[in-house]
């Protein structure tokens, strides 16, 4: 008699192999809503961090020289009772200053020393002179970039020489330059980082911040900022007028060079505060990311130079608002929700005397005012 040993089954049946699959899907539809989450607290926390090591050098410059750098600076100072020869009162934006503070003295030197130029003998080549550029003065700087910032890298239009087509060093973050309609006659008790090409004798100090560190924004994030090489000064008398004691500086063939002087060029690394209009509104770019604005022009056209003083305020791709460093050095995330009356007020060291409109004069802010959901 033959006797046959039970077969044991190997294998998924079809139903079993379907039903395998269904679970992983779910667990997979569970899991990537958490990690996508995970890299934007990741990306999220970076940024603080950028702006945390952003806070701490401009709280160190301000302990050295005993000032904060201005957002337009006139680099380097012509040494006193000398004859020395160079190009001294180079404009330069409110990064340079910084860069030694960030582990960029490399960098720093690049665009301080009196014997590098500022403009290209070439009317092709209008941005740098060709030995900032041969000597690395157009690195990117990972501290100026938020990890979540979708223009960076995007923008083929910035470039430092229209030869060379270099691309710009970029920037993801933006100083407090004060009240909107003003900023070569800008006073202290409305920003931070004011005019001191304009202005070389105005200085901002921890003094100065009548209202308290902690409550006075230093820097922030705006997705339409552009590039750190800007000094962005101007004046009243026109986007191409430069002050006299500095024309020796920009003279080119006999003419003024007004490439990167202008007002617009300062909205690029500066954010601005405004009062309402006549009829108590505020316009959607005056918001913080401009009530969605921000983030769909980004996503739409990253290429275009935002230089216009309606770009000119806090936004980023977080989503719900933006990463803030205040004088203090502390990070915060701001709800885009804010009222607009507590923006202006943090941006103002001195709100009494600003020029915000009453009653918001005697508003006194608590931590919750301003703090995120």
């Amino acid at each position: 008699m033959l006797h046959y040993k039970n077969r044991q089954q190997k294998g998924f049946t079809l139903v079993e192999l379907l039903v395998v699959i269904a679970i992983i899907g779910i667990l997979v539809g569970l899991l990537l809503p958490a990690i996508g989450a995970a890299r934007r607290a990741a990306r999220r926390t970076q940024c603080l961090n950028n702006l945390r090591s952003l806070g701490q050098a401009a709280i160190a410059f301000e302990t050295a020289k005993q000032r904060f750098p201005g957002g337009a600076e006139a680099l380097p100072k012509p040494p006193r009772f000398s004859t020395s020869t160079g190009y001294f009162n180079k404009p330069v934006s409110w990064a340079v200053p910084l860069f030694q503070y960030l582990d960029q003295e490399n960098l720093h030197e690049v665009w301080t020393n009196k014997n590098n130029q500022v403009w290209v003998p070439d009317s092709n080549d209008i941005y740098l002179n060709e030995a900032l550029i041969d000597l690395g003065g157009v690195a990117q700087v990972q501290a100026l970039l938020c990890p979540s910032d979708i223009t960076i890298g995007q923008d083929g239009t910035w470039v430092d020489s229209a030869a060379s087509q270099i691309p710009s060093p970029q920037t993801s973050y933006v100083a407090n330059g004060g009240f909107m309609p003003l900023y070569a006659n800008q006073t202290k008790a409305n920003g931070v980082f004011l005019d001191r090409v304009n202005n070389p004798n105005i200085q901002f100090s921890s003094a100065d911040f009548i209202d308290g560190a902690a409550q006075t924004i230093l820097f922030s994030e705006n997705l339409q900022a552009g590039t750190w090489i800007k000094p962005g000064f101007g004046n009243n008398q026109g986007d191409t007028a430069i002050p006299a004691r500095y024309e020796n500086v920009y003279i080119l063939n006999g003419e003024i060079q007004p490439m990167l002087l202008g007002r617009a060029a300062r909205t690029e690394n500066l954010i601005f505060w405004a009062n309402p209009n006549q009829n108590g509104a505020y316009p959607d770019t005056a918001f913080i990311n401009g009530n969605g604005k921000a983030m769909s022009e980004a996503q739409q056209r990253p290429n275009r130079q935002y230089t216009g003083v309606q770009w000119a305020r806090p936004s980023s791709a977080h989503g719900g608002g933006v990463a803030m460093v205040f004088g203090d050095g502390h990070t915060q995330f701001v709800n885009e929700d804010i009222d607009y009356a507590v923006y202006a007020l943090l941006m103002t060291p001195d709100s009494k005397n600003s020029r915000i409109n009453q009653p918001w004069k005697s508003r006194i802010l608590g931590a919750n005012d301003y703090a995120s959901p």
